[in-house]
């Protein structure tokens, strides 16, 4: 979640509306170079706004070639996370989510839907 209107697609370095406070109310980016480089590091981000999870879980995994490949994986039909954010003073205005693309069997007509409540 931002209050940052720009669209400068360095998601390793965010931009400072400031100089000292993120503009991002909530971020993590999964991966050897992101924020969340370990299912570990996914977990402690995600829990201070986890009110429900059923079926969603930090996973890795490097069968597929040399780079860890870490993310949120949903584990079942039906899994649903939600989320709550408390005390927001500052406006959003962006709400990004980078997804993977898998020709996997076990993703084939995978659906996600994400609803914001304000």
């Amino acid at each position: 979640f931002s209050n940052n209107n720009n669209d400068n697609n360095d998601y390793t370095n965010p931009r400072c509306d400031n100089g000292i406070d993120s503009p991002c109310i909530f971020s993590f980016l999964a991966g050897p170079k992101g924020t969340a480089s370990r299912p570990s590091a996914i977990a402690s981000s995600l829990k201070p706004y986890v009110v429900e999870n059923t079926g969603w879980q930090p996973e890795s995994d490097m069968t597929a070639g040399f780079a860890r490949k870490t993310g949120l994986v949903g584990t079942g039909d039906g899994a649903a996370l939600t989320l709550l954010f408390r005390n927001i003073t500052r406006p959003v205005r962006r709400f990004d989510v980078v997804t993977l693309r898998s020709t996997s069997s076990l993703w084939k007509d995978g659906l996600a839907k994400f609803v914001i409540v304000t």
